[in-house]
């Protein structure tokens, strides 16, 4: 089973979050799978 614990999108350079995709920005997402929590981020945009 894979549970969404937090996603965030926000400005690359500041780390402000953002509400929309504005340029670069950068994907940071944690998930469960099982009891195991996983992190990653990705540049889009």
């Amino acid at each position: 089973m894979i549970m969404e614990a937090s996603v965030c999108i926000c400005r690359q350079n500041t780390l402000e979050e953002l509400t929309q995709v504005t340029g670069k920005s950068l994907l940071s997402m944690a998930v469960f799978v099982g009891k195991t929590r996983l992190i990653d981020n990705f540049v889009i945009g």
